[in-house]
């Protein structure tokens, strides 16, 4: 519920008596600061969307309890005793559903990079903080970490043709010239040439 100020105008108080000047300079000040943190957020709006060009389109959840072949077709029952709504059943082990981006691939690679300083929620407890920071404690540092990899090479081999990195592998990464020789490796690429340039990856 919105509510008009008794006193809207910051700096100002009843009993310093009227001043319309500095009334007027701090209204001024507060639209100034509005109108650049709209277009703060206006130029976040427009990275977001070029960065989802990039990221696979969310289609909501599913359970895997659940979505099997007996239930798979089977549309929820309704009760007519509770206005007709839907009644679903209880979500036990909830996953979110994207679209699978690599189908268009024959060979694709595939890294898992978990992007951010921090994994943990601002609000979380001490000891969460602690054991989150404590998995990979290069992450605060570098920015990112590798969680697990896979690249295709039919001279490894292995039965389908690809090697594997899994999260120890990532976390081993402790230095900044270890994490860029294995982003070299993903993207296939050499410091004497060869691959994805090496200037370009850097």
């Amino acid at each position: 519920i919105l509510q008009k100020c008794r006193h809207p105008c910051v700096g100002y108080h009843p009993d310093s008596g009227s001043n319309t000047t500095n009334s007027t300079h701090a209204q001024d000040s507060i639209k100034t600061k509005w109108a650049k943190s709209w277009q703060n957020l206006a130029n976040e709006m427009e990275s977001l969307k070029e960065l989802a060009k990039f990221i696979s389109p969310y289609h909501g959840f599913i359970d895997l309890n659940y979505f099997d072949e007996e239930n798979a077709n089977s549309p929820p029952s309704f009760n007519s005793s509770n206005n007709n709504q839907p009644q679903y059943p209880k979500i036990v082990s909830p996953y979110l559903l994207l679209r699978n981006l690599i189908k268009p691939y024959t060979h694709p690679n595939v890294i898992d990079i978990k992007m951010g300083t921090q994994t943990y929620e601002p609000s979380a407890p001490k000891s969460k903080r602690i054991r989150e920071s404590d998995k990979y404690p290069s992450q605060s540092e570098i920015g990112f970490r590798i969680v697990g990899m896979r690249v295709y090479d039919p001279s490894c081999g292995s039965e389908d043709g690809y090697r594997y990195w899994n999260k120890s592998f990532g976390v081993s990464l402790t230095k900044r010239e270890e994490v860029l020789d294995a982003l070299m490796v993903f993207f296939n690429c050499k410091r004497n040439g060869g691959g994805v340039s090496y200037a370009k990856l850097i």
